[in-house]
């Protein structure tokens, strides 16, 4: 309904797999030319491509952001159920899978109502709000779990909208290694692995990096410096070694 307000670094990760692609592609383009190349992938530039669909689609009538009630088709949507979760429906075609939906939320008496049961009427009268009405209290009545397993045995494309507390709980994710645990000090906190698997290795353990300054000692060694320089400059406080997150916290 609104501009999404995107987790940190969310258009990084995207612009870094775009940018090792181009130095790949460059890397062939030498082996086979003998000329090298200078490759650049800019933020915007790897958002805008990313949203593809989107850029495109708006100059045909369907800009974003828009609102889940008025979509072009009420049974590609997001819903709430009763424990208060969200799930993803999506039945392109509407006109043969409204009767269904009905008979799954309880609402039969209105799987041949003339206004409803073909999208082209929805749209030409601009019902789609109502329809999404009714299909919202149609999916309150049930807890997540219960509209996975409706829909599954009945051969309709219904998922969860996952957060990140559920990734946590996905075993598919967990099985796969798409997170894998940080063993720290205080306990285990899962993390993403890099997307890319490759047949012959496996995923490596996910190991903790050292605190703040951890490293300073060891990248003045290489730039040169004495023990006796390393430790002046860290008591007249020009660098640091490593510090407590406790300490950052201001704790």
């Amino acid at each position: 309904d609104s501009p999404m307000i995107p987790t940190n670094g969310y258009g990084d990760y995207q612009c870094s797999v775009f940018l090792v692609a181009g130095i790949l592609a460059a890397l062939q383009g030498r082996e086979k030319t003998g000329e090298g190349d200078y490759v650049t992938c800019a933020l915007q530039h790897a958002g805008i491509y990313t949203l593809a669909t989107g850029m495109i689609s708006a100059q045909y009538g369907n800009p974003y952001p828009k609102s889940r009630l008025e979509v072009n088709n009420p049974l590609n949507n997001v819903f709430r159920s009763k424990d208060q979760k969200w799930v993803v429906l999506c039945l392109p075609e509407y006109d043969r899978d409204w009767p269904r939906v009905m008979h799954l939320i309880g609402r039969d008496e209105l799987a041949d109502h003339p206004d409803y049961k073909c999208c082209q009427t929805v749209n030409d009268k601009g019902l789609a709000p109502e329809v999404v009405k009714i299909l919202d209290d149609g999916f309150a009545q049930f807890t997540r779990e219960e509209l996975l397993k409706m829909f599954s045995e009945n051969d309709m494309p219904c998922e969860p909208a996952q957060t990140p507390t559920d990734i946590y709980e996905d075993q598919n994710a967990l099985i796969n290694e798409y997170i894998k645990a940080v063993p720290y000090p205080d306990g285990p906190r899962w993390c993403p692995t890099a997307p890319v698997q490759f047949e012959l290795g496996e995923t490596d353990d996910l190991i903790p990096g050292g605190k703040l300054g951890s490293a300073t000692a060891d990248v003045m060694k290489e730039l040169g410096y004495s023990e006796d320089e390393i430790k002046a400059a860290e008591e007249e406080g020009a660098v640091s070694g490593p510090v407590d997150l406790a300490v950052l916290q201001g704790k």
